[in-house]
């Protein structure tokens, strides 16, 4: 799609994003950002040091409709397992400065008021980290895909994953908004998309039967059963599991004590 397709399209809907950043990157071909900008990349470089920052003990919003025995192992701190070949880690690495770069532009520019919004909701038992809150008081999620994932996106809209991720920060914070923004980037082309969600009732209550279903797992002692795709230990979903070294024989532990 062409830049004067996409300012006309965002002019004739309700796309906050995609006018101000598409002009702010125009004029800004070598970006000069902030010092407010610059000084959120430096406190989320230095989060990142030594590992992950520590999380309120709650199933993540990000791990909607993936597979529910991870997020239970999550959950209860189950150990990981360690050996993450180099492709995996720069995978990894590529998609935190994507979202790093994103939100620097937003803080600068201005239509990113506040980057990474933690939002809970104990009585629920579900929590997450929301990429930032627009200048309309809306929600911002990013999301790095390859080639193939972003043409699908482009021919069927947002993937359920992501909408069931922003449907339960929407749920965690309906009193404040219930409209985001889903932004796509091509990782291979550095094209990009804006979609805009607004909140419907049929997707939140398919948010909250996958909570429900892991309370119930929980509070029964009840690990989810294994995926049948993980059962012949093969396929791309097995691959990239961080708990597939003790997932097939795992039973449930003695203390939970030391979830995350």
């Amino acid at each position: 799609m062409t830049k004067l397709k996409q300012l006309l399209r965002a002019a004739q809907g309700d796309l906050p994003i995609t006018v101000r950043h598409e002009r702010w990157m125009s004029s800004n071909p070598n970006p000069i950002y902030s010092e407010k900008a610059l000084e959120f990349a430096q406190q989320a470089l230095q989060r990142n040091v030594g590992g992950s920052r520590k999380r309120a003990r709650l199933f993540r919003a990000s791990g909607m409709a993936r597979c529910p025995r991870s997020r239970m192992f999550t959950y209860l701190g189950m150990p990981k397992r360690l050996d993450i070949d180099s492709q995996l880690a720069g995978i990894f690495s590529m998609g935190e400065f994507i979202h790093l770069r994103w939100q620097m532009a937003g803080i600068t520019e201005g239509w990113l008021v506040s980057p990474e919004v933690p939002v809970e909701s104990p009585e629920i038992m579900l929590g997450g980290t929301m990429d930032g809150v627009l200048y309309d008081n809306s929600g911002f999620e990013l999301k790095s895909i390859n080639s193939h994932g972003y043409r699908r996106v482009m021919d069927f809209g947002p993937k359920e994953e992501h909408l069931l991720q922003v449907h339960a920060y929407m749920i965690m914070r309906k009193e404040v908004s219930d409209r985001f923004s889903i932004v796509y980037e091509n990782k291979d082309t550095s094209e990009w998309r804006e979609f805009r969600v607004t909140y419907d009732q049929v997707i939140a209550q398919k948010a909250m039967n996958e909570i429900e279903s892991l309370i119930s797992n929980y509070t029964s002692n009840t690990l989810p059963p294994m995926l049948s795709s993980c059962e012949t230990k093969e396929g791309y979903i097995w691959r990239g599991c961080e708990f597939r070294d003790i997932c097939p024989s795992a039973s449930w532990p003695e203390s939970t004590d030391g979830g995350v």
